[in-house]
């Protein structure tokens, strides 16, 4: 019997000793979960360079010359007789300031008054700072009156200064054509030009009707001035005699010169 217990007692000693050897086998006397993989230490972000203020726009030079590339704009408006070509008033103007000016010539043979009128759009477009205008020898007589005329003219012409251009007229040429027209004509243009001279609502005024040898009545007859349809002054900028073109140029030059004068 003593030898029973002795036996028992050795086998529970040896138990016990079998339990405190699995907790060891974890690597702590306190109980823990399994150890968790250390998180890599983070890279620092690199700070933001601040970005640059951006710059002032330059402010634009008080001087800088009118025009998109700094060129002072002039169009050229009207019927046949203001066609800018090189033996025409406007083409030789054109060709004597060369680079100095931005041209736009948009005269259109057999105009009158409401042509222009419908494309004054195109007029504007240009951005003009200069816009001479000879407009009537085709459809003057078509108006009641050379005061309805002008008060259409003026309505035009009204419109395009309201965008800061300067506008010119040159007042009507005469015309012999033998029609029975030729009278009624001749003497409402002289009319028209008496109003054109006295309004404030042109900038300048060409006064071709008033020079001694394009604007007397009977001119058209002079064939060294006048083609022989009687409406039409001779082309060609070295002729000699001058052309009938040459000699408006000549009328023409100075008074668009003091303007583009006015505009720089």
């Amino acid at each position: 019997m003593r030898s029973l217990f002795i036996l028992l007692a050795t086998v529970s000693l040896a138990a016990c000793g079998g339990e405190s050897g699995g907790t060891t086998g974890v690597g702590s006397g306190t109980a823990q979960g399994p150890s968790s993989t250390p998180s890599p230490t983070p890279t620092p972000s690199a700070t933001p360079s601040p970005s640059p203020s951006p710059s002032a726009s330059p402010t634009p030079s008080q001087g800088t010359p009118p025009g998109g590339d700094g060129k002072i704009v002039v169009v050229t408006e009207g019927s046949s007789s203001a066609f800018a070509y090189g033996g025409n008033h406007t083409g030789m103007y054109r060709d004597y300031k060369g680079s100095a000016i931005e041209f736009h010539g948009l005269a259109v043979g057999g105009s009158g008054l409401n042509n222009l009128i419908d494309r004054i759009d195109v007029v504007l477009v240009a951005k003009p700072d200069l816009v001479s205008v000879y407009i009537g020898a085709n459809d003057l007589t078509s108006y009641s009156s050379a005061d309805a005329f002008a008060s259409r003219l003026q309505s035009y012409v009204e419109q395009i200064r309201r965008t800061g251009a300067k506008v010119v007229i040159c007042t009507i040429l005469p015309r012999q054509t033998g029609s029975a027209h030729d009278a009624r004509y001749n003497a409402m243009r002289k009319e028209v030009a008496e109003i054109i001279r006295k309004v404030d609502w042109v900038d300048g005024v060409v006064d071709f009707a008033n020079d001694p040898q394009m604007g007397p009545d009977d001119a058209p007859f002079n064939r060294v001035l006048y083609k022989t349809d009687g409406v039409h002054p001779t082309d060609g900028s070295k002729a000699n005699p001058p052309s009938g073109q040459m000699v408006l140029f000549e009328a023409y030059r100075p008074i668009m010169d003091k303007l583009l004068a006015d505009v720089r």
